[in-house]
C-alpha cells in the first residue's frame, strides 16, 4: 500500500511540473503515456482485487498496456509516440516489456494474489522509466535555459571596449 501511495504521489508531482512544460521537448507525450501505464497498471490491480473478476475490462487494460508499451519502446505515429531514442529509456523500457511478457503469462494462470504482486513489480519497473524521463526533460531543460543564456549574451550590443594605459 506504501507503495502505491509514493507511486500516486509521485505521479501527480510530476504531472505538476509536465503542465508547464516546453513543447520542444520531443519526449514530452512519451513522458506522458509513461505515466498513464502506472495509472493503467493500478487500474489492474484495483480489477483484481474485486471479487468477481470483470475478464473483459481486464483484457482491455493488458492490450492498451502492452500497444503503449510497445509505442513508447518502438514509436507510433497513431499515439504520436516517438519511442525511446535515448539508450537509457530503451534499456529500462525493454526490461519492463521482459517483466510484462513474463507477468502476462502468470497474470491468466495463477491466482489473484501472485497477480497483484506480478503487477506491483512490473509497475515498479515503469516507475524507473519514468523516472528517467523525468531526469531526461530536467536535463532538457537546463540545456535549454543555459542556450538561452549564452544566446543572449552573444548576441547582445555592446559599445567596443577601449583600453587606456596611463602612464605617469
Amino acid at each position: 500500500m506504501k507503495l502505491i501511495t509514493k507511486i500516486v504521489t509521485m505521479m501527480l508531482l510530476l504531472s505538476t511540473t509536465i503542465l508547464t512544460a516546453s513543447e520542444d521537448f520531443k519526449l514530452l507525450n512519451d513522458m506522458k503515456f509513461a505515466q498513464n501505464q502506472q495509472a493503467l497498471l493500478l487500474k489492474m490491480s484495483q480489477e483484481l482485487k474485486a471479487t468477481p473478476l470483470n475478464q473483459e475490462s481486464f483484457k482491455a487494460l493488458q492490450a492498451e498496456f502492452e500497444n503503449i508499451l510497445t509505442g513508447l519502446s518502438y514509436g507510433d505515429a497513431k499515439m504520436n509516440l516517438n519511442g525511446a531514442t535515448l539508450t537509457e529509456i530503451s534499456i529500462k523500457l525493454s526490461e519492463v516489456q521482459a517483466l510484462w511478457k513474463k507477468e502476462k503469462a502468470l497474470l491468466n494462470a495463477t491466482d489473484n494474489k501472485q497477480a497483484i504482486d506480478g503487477v506491483k513489480r512490473v509497475m515498479v519497473k515503469m516507475d524507473e522509466a519514468v523516472t528517467l524521463y523525468t531526469k531526461s526533460y530536467t536535463r532538457y531543460q537546463q540545456n535549454s535555459k543555459f542556450s538561452s543564456l549564452v544566446g543572449r549574451y552573444m548576441t547582445r550590443q555592446t559599445e567596443p571596449m577601449l583600453a587606456f594605459n596611463i602612464v605617469l
